[in-house]
């Protein structure tokens, strides 16, 4: 029965992620065409947020920033809480997602 739930439930969070590509999907056809079925971006997302790291970071006013891509959470397994990790799978190409952890100063 455990291994039945498990089941529906990884099957359920995959009809989730495509049901929420669908849905961006739907909403870029009316703009961009038949582009919109292109995955693929004009421009390297890592190297752009590398290179403006410290704007970024300054403009939010956060004292560290730490910067990391879906491929760098799946393949850290357990060593990211579960929130952090289905948030780094709904990412896409054009399309990244954030986590925010507010930190209190220790002294």
């Amino acid at each position: 029965e455990g291994e039945m739930r498990a089941v529906a439930e990884a099957s359920l969070a995959k009809d989730k992620k495509a049901m929420a590509f669908l849905q961006e999907l739907k909403e870029q056809l009316p703009r961009r065409g038949v582009e919109a079925f292109e995955r693929a971006i004009s421009f390297d997302e890592q190297n752009v947020l590398r290179q403006n790291e410290d704007l970024v970071r300054g403009s939010l006013s956060f004292s560290q920033m730490d910067v990391m891509f879906a491929e760098e959470v799946s393949e850290a397994g357990e060593k990211y809480e579960e929130t952090v990790r289905r948030k780094a799978d709904m990412a896409t190409p054009g399309s990244p997602t954030y986590f925010v952890t507010l930190m209190s100063n220790v002294s």
